[in-house]
Protein backbone atom coordinates (compact mmCIF):
# COMPACT_ATOMS: atom_id res chain seq x y z
CA UNK A 1 0.00 0.00 0.00
CA UNK A 2 1.48 3.67 -1.28
CA UNK A 3 1.17 6.61 0.44
CA UNK A 4 2.27 9.94 -0.90
CA UNK A 5 5.27 8.43 -2.89
CA UNK A 6 6.34 6.28 0.28
CA UNK A 7 5.15 2.77 1.68
CA UNK A 8 2.66 3.19 4.16
CA UNK A 9 3.88 0.53 6.42
CA UNK A 10 7.34 0.69 5.55
CA UNK A 11 8.65 1.76 9.32
CA UNK A 12 6.18 -0.30 11.11
CA UNK A 13 6.99 -3.66 12.69
CA UNK A 14 9.96 -5.28 14.02
CA UNK A 15 12.60 -7.74 12.17
CA UNK A 16 10.63 -10.39 14.10
CA UNK A 17 7.50 -9.60 12.30
CA UNK A 18 5.59 -7.93 15.32
CA UNK A 19 3.11 -5.40 14.00
CA UNK A 20 3.99 -1.84 14.78
CA UNK A 21 1.93 0.65 16.22
CA UNK A 22 0.32 1.72 12.81
CA UNK A 23 -0.73 -1.95 11.91
CA UNK A 24 -2.35 -2.48 15.09
CA UNK A 25 -3.96 0.88 14.76
CA UNK A 26 -5.08 -0.12 11.42
CA UNK A 27 -6.45 -3.77 12.93
CA UNK A 28 -7.92 -2.25 15.99
CA UNK A 29 -9.88 0.28 13.41
CA UNK A 30 -10.45 -2.20 10.65
CA UNK A 31 -12.54 -4.69 13.56
CA UNK A 32 -14.47 -2.15 15.31
CA UNK A 33 -15.30 0.15 12.16
CA UNK A 34 -15.04 -2.63 9.49
CA UNK A 35 -12.89 0.15 7.31
CA UNK A 36 -11.20 -1.26 4.30
CA UNK A 37 -7.49 -0.43 4.27
CA UNK A 38 -7.62 2.40 1.83
CA UNK A 39 -9.41 4.67 3.55
CA UNK A 40 -6.99 4.58 6.56
CA UNK A 41 -3.95 4.71 3.89
CA UNK A 42 -5.57 8.45 3.17
CA UNK A 43 -5.27 9.43 7.22
CA UNK A 44 -2.80 11.26 8.45
CA UNK A 45 -0.93 9.74 11.45
CA UNK A 46 -2.97 11.93 13.72
CA UNK A 47 -6.28 10.87 12.43
CA UNK A 48 -4.91 7.08 12.68
CA UNK A 49 -4.20 7.30 16.10
CA UNK A 50 -7.65 9.63 16.92
CA UNK A 51 -9.91 6.73 15.22
CA UNK A 52 -7.65 4.05 17.02
CA UNK A 53 -8.74 5.23 20.50
CA UNK A 54 -12.44 5.99 19.32
CA UNK A 55 -12.48 1.95 18.11
CA UNK A 56 -11.01 1.32 21.34
CA UNK A 57 -13.62 3.34 23.71
CA UNK A 58 -16.35 1.64 21.23
CA UNK A 59 -14.81 -1.70 21.93
CA UNK A 60 -14.65 -1.60 25.70
CA UNK A 61 -18.25 0.00 25.37
CA UNK A 62 -19.48 -3.29 23.30
CA UNK A 63 -17.39 -5.60 25.74
CA UNK A 64 -19.31 -3.86 29.17
CA UNK A 65 -22.66 -4.26 27.03
CA UNK A 66 -22.51 -7.74 26.38
CA UNK A 67 -21.74 -9.08 30.02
Amino acid sequence: MRRRDRLFFSDGGDEGGEPGPVEQACADIAAVFHWPPEVMAAMTLDELMMWQSLAIDRFEKMRKAEG
